[in-house]
């Protein structure tokens, strides 16, 4: 089954290796993603924070697993637009350029027909950025409409249509996970939902195999780190 690598070697990174890498994150300034970030202490502060807390979490959950002769990982990173999946990306890819991190990404949003879209902000700032993408179009608005009763919340169908849509474009280009960006009052969420509509202790697990659809997700911010910092984490 298709799963998450990272060498071991590196999410044990000693200290020595980690300063020079920060050595070079400064000397290169940064990654294209950054380049009108703040560059005060804070936001510096913080960047690292995320990056520690990031690399905890792989190597705490076990995320990463090998590839059969010495393949690189590709991930597709499903990107909504929203802070929380900006955070993820900036985060991976601030990883994968200071050596830390040796897979393949490929950013994915999907357009799913919403009213007022605006459909070009995220391939802009994608090109911009110069990140591999796919933009993918389908219309599940109007499914959603067409099958949830008047006055009930779109949510539940919609994420089904959106996540199924998300494997079947990681399946189509040979991606070995769908990373989706989770932050730890997500697992909190779905612990109380589970707990007061379901009546059972089950939580969001960081990583998770479907069986139907072969295809690993993981939440790389998932019980590290907290909503609220998010939107500190300004990128441009």
């Amino acid at each position: 089954m298709g799963g998450l690598f990272l060498w071991k070697s590196d999410m044990s990174m000693p200290a020595a290796n980690m300063e020079a890498a920060d050595m070079k994150a400064s000397s290169d300034n940064c990654h294209a993603m950054f380049r009108n970030a703040p560059s005060g202490l804070e936001f510096n502060k913080l960047r690292k924070r995320l990056i520690r807390q990031t690399r905890e979490a792989l190597e705490t959950y076990s995320m990463l697993v090998p590839k059969p002769n010495g393949l690189r990982p590709k991930w597709l990173i499903g990107l909504s637009g929203g802070k929380d999946s900006y955070g993820l990306i900036a985060l991976l890819l601030d990883l994968k350029w200071r050596g830390l991190l040796d897979v393949d990404l490929l950013a994915c949003n999907l357009d799913q027909g919403q009213p007022n879209f605006p459909k070009h902000i995220l391939p802009d700032w994608l090109d911009q950025n110069g990140i591999d993408h796919r933009i993918e179009y389908r219309d599940t608005y109007s499914i959603v409409k067409e099958k949830v009763p008047e006055g009930a919340t779109y949510c539940a169908l919609c994420s089904r249509l959106r996540r199924g849509n998300l494997y079947r474009v990681a399946r189509e280009e040979g991606c070995d996970a769908l990373v989706l960006g989770h932050h730890r009052e997500d697992i909190l969420e779905t612990f109380f939902m589970n707990l007061f509509h379901g009546g059972k202790l089950a939580a969001m697990p960081p990583p998770s195999c479907s069986m139907m659809k072969r295809i690993c997700w993981f939440c790389a911010r998932c019980r590290f780190v907290p909503k609220k910092i998010w939107p500190n984490l300004q990128l441009e």
